[in-house]
């Protein structure tokens, strides 16, 4: 199978076992983060990511173009 795809036989394999490893270890997420909710200091990096991207430079020239 690998050989037709020009790479190493054990190489769909490798990937394979390694997405079912992440499956997984990420069985637990949801239950885990309900019982640690975020403390004060997890929290306080949303008010940034609330502010949304940030503006570009060409907008800048745009504005002073008038």
């Amino acid at each position: 199978m690998g050989e037709a795809l020009g790479i190493d036989r054990s190489e769909p394999l490798r990937e394979a076992l390694r997405r079912h490893l992440d499956r997984l270890a990420s069985e637990g997420d949801a239950d885990r983060w309900a019982a640690e909710p975020l403390d004060g200091d997890e929290r306080a990096l949303d008010e940034i990511a609330d502010r949304g991207p940030a503006e570009h430079w060409s907008d800048w020239a745009v504005d002073a173009a008038g």
